[in-house]
């Protein structure tokens, strides 16, 4: 707002009697407070250098519709994130599918074991698919199920991971990362996966 109140000193020099000028200080912020909610579509409000709440235009990364709803740019890392599912050997932990339109970078994948599966020699495979049930492992070849840790694959590739992977758009080729329970049971399974990825520019 632009209003600025008026000192008493500034009220007094004021013609006319007390109730007419609070009447005309209400009215200026009654026009102030119009001025704020005529904001133009898709603007919001920021203050400026100058300390005054000014309607720009949302930019950079991100830019918001009128409807609220923010849209991230491409080049933009994103994180998705599900739960690990418990299951017998060659069960499938965690399938993961492209969720956009384009082709993307997978720079990271983490496996956070909240609990320990229940059978000692349990192991996981996560890596780049074609589909939801299809196996591969590299992301990650065969960390230990029956432990509470946090993998990656950076510091836990194991023999067949690698440190990123390209995956085809949504509906393409390859579009899916799996993680697959291998060699024994994993039944009391419990965690969380996590991905990150930027989408490859056109």
């Amino acid at each position: 707002m632009t209003y600025v109140a008026k000192t008493k000193k500034q009220l007094r020099g004021e013609s006319g009697s007390l109730l007419k000028k609070i009447a005309s200080e209400l009215g200026l912020i009654d026009d102030e407070i119009d001025t704020i909610e005529a904001l133009a579509d898709g603007k919001i409000i920021v203050g400026n250098g100058l300390g005054v709440a000014t309607d720009v235009a949302m930019s950079g990364d991100a830019t918001i519709a009128n409807t609220g709803a923010v849209a991230i740019a491409a080049a933009h890392m994103k994180v998705a994130t599900g739960a690990l599912a418990s299951g017998n050997a060659n069960a499938y932990a965690f399938a993961w599918q492209n969720p956009e339109a384009a082709k993307i970078l997978v720079h990271r994948v983490l496996v956070d074991v909240t609990t320990a599966g229940g059978t000692g020699s349990s192991v996981i495979d996560v890596g780049s698919a074609a589909g939801a049930t299809t196996h591969s492992g590299n992301l990650i070849d065969g960390a230990d199920l029956n432990a509470v840790a946090l993998y990656d694959n950076i510091d836990d590739q194991g023999t067949s991971g690698k440190s990123k992977q390209k995956l085809d758009e949504k509906d393409g080729t390859t579009d899916h990362i799996t993680g697959q329970i291998l060699v024994a049971d994993a039944a009391s399974l419990a965690g969380k996966y996590y991905i990150i990825y930027t989408e490859v520019a056109t």
